[in-house]
């Protein structure tokens, strides 16, 4: 009966240990945020013109009002804004550009003012630029490489 309970220890901590080294690996595969570049962009103003907004290779229309959009309300309508949207609508219309293109960057934290976005792949990234905006909204944009 010791045996028994002696080799059920065993057997335990070698499932333990076994977890703890899956766990492990599965947190280092591409979750190590220190490893990958990182793209913080701070918005103000409110949208005064249609034209578009650029960042971090995503793009974003900005119409007059709802009739100028001709898209207007169909199915597979792009991320989108219009004249009079604030920080707030802005900086949560990047991040549904963001999650919904879902192809180079996530969207690591937002607030009402800014975004960060966290590159999927280690090393999949360059420095984008200084965002592109249109009149009445400040957008900047600050990258930092993966360590």
């Amino acid at each position: 009966m010791r045996k028994l309970v002696l080799t059920l220890g065993v057997l335990m901590i070698l499932l333990m240990g076994c977890q703890n080294k899956e766990n492990s690996a599965q947190a280092g595969n591409g979750s190590d945020l220190s490893k990958k570049a990182t793209y913080t962009i701070t918005v103000s103003g409110i949208i005064e013109k249609s034209g578009f907004i650029s960042f971090g290779g995503y793009d974003m229309n900005v119409y007059e009002d709802q009739s100028s959009n001709p898209c207007g309300d169909c199915d597979r309508q792009p991320t989108h804004l219009y004249k009079g949207a604030d920080t707030k609508a802005v900086v949560e219309s990047m991040k549904n550009s963001v999650e919904k293109e879902n192809y180079l960057w996530d969207v690591q934290d937002s607030t009402d003012t800014t975004i960060t976005l966290v590159e999927k792949e280690s090393g999949q990234t360059k420095d984008p630029g200084t965002p592109e905006s249109v009149k009445g909204l400040t957008i900047t944009g600050v990258y930092k490489s993966a360590k």
